[in-house]
């Protein structure tokens, strides 16, 4: 493999990316693997210098070159959002890995996201265990799309929300949305075009719950019996 050779010196096998990084290892496979590693994250080299971005598009950012410059060994690209027609810097390793930061997100498939979207998350319990919903944050608030059986669809969803800020002005109820039942220790979910969900939270000091309903009879009837177990008064 190109960038990997046989220390004949002192034994072993070195692994080398350009003049910037040199390892030594004990076997040829994980010399191979570091190349692998430094190829993914940085670009493959073209005769010994770092890789030609220019023109490359990921969700809504566009390369229009690199700016010369250089961050922890990796070249900086300027990039444009193509919906917000703003310049940006990133490094060549957060643009191919979709780890871009910022106001309106990197949108795009990530290798460094257990979903392979970013802002894309999987409900690991409760009534949605399994499904999938997206979270988007502009202008310091957070806003949270239903929950879908594929993350693809959550993805879109959650494009959705940032498109219509940008095109209309427009902005869904953001995620601080729980609002009282009027029945002590339970609230709902308020935001329109979900399904309404119920959840029970309680917190003393003889110990606390947190469970999530799809009826307010079952969430009703767990704080009722939760309170009875911990030998405190049922309200209402």
């Amino acid at each position: 493999m190109k960038g990997v050779y046989k220390d004949e010196a002192h034994g072993g096998w070195v692994a080398s990316y350009g003049k910037e990084y040199r390892k030594h290892f004990p076997t040829k496979e994980q010399a191979e693997k570091q190349r692998q590693n430094w190829e993914t994250l940085f670009g493959e080299l073209n005769n010994g210098h770092p890789k030609n971005w220019d023109g490359k598009e990921s969700g809504n950012l566009k390369v229009v070159g690199s700016t010369g410059k250089t961050k922890n060994h990796s070249q900086i690209l300027l990039v444009k959002n193509k919906i917000t027609g703003k310049y940006s810097e990133v490094t060549a390793k957060d643009f191919s890995r979709g780890g871009v930061k910022g106001t309106f997100g990197y949108a795009c498939k990530q290798t460094n996201n257990t979903t392979g979207y970013s802002g894309v998350q999987q409900a690991k319990k409760g009534i949605y265990k399994g499904k999938y919903l997206g979270v988007i944050t502009i202008n310091k608030h957070t806003y949270v799309t239903p929950h879908f059986d594929s993350p693809k669809e959550a993805y879109q969803a959650k494009q959705k929300i940032l498109i219509d800020y940008l095109q209309k002005g427009t902005l869904p109820d953001p995620t601080k949305t729980k609002a009282k039942s009027g029945h002590k220790y339970i609230t709902y979910d308020s935001r329109k075009n979900r399904a309404k969900r119920y959840s029970v939270h309680i917190r003393k000091k003889v110990g606390k719950c947190r469970k999530a309903f799809s009826t307010f009879s079952e969430a009703l009837a767990y704080r009722n019996q939760w309170l009875t177990d911990h030998n405190l008064p049922i309200p209402d």
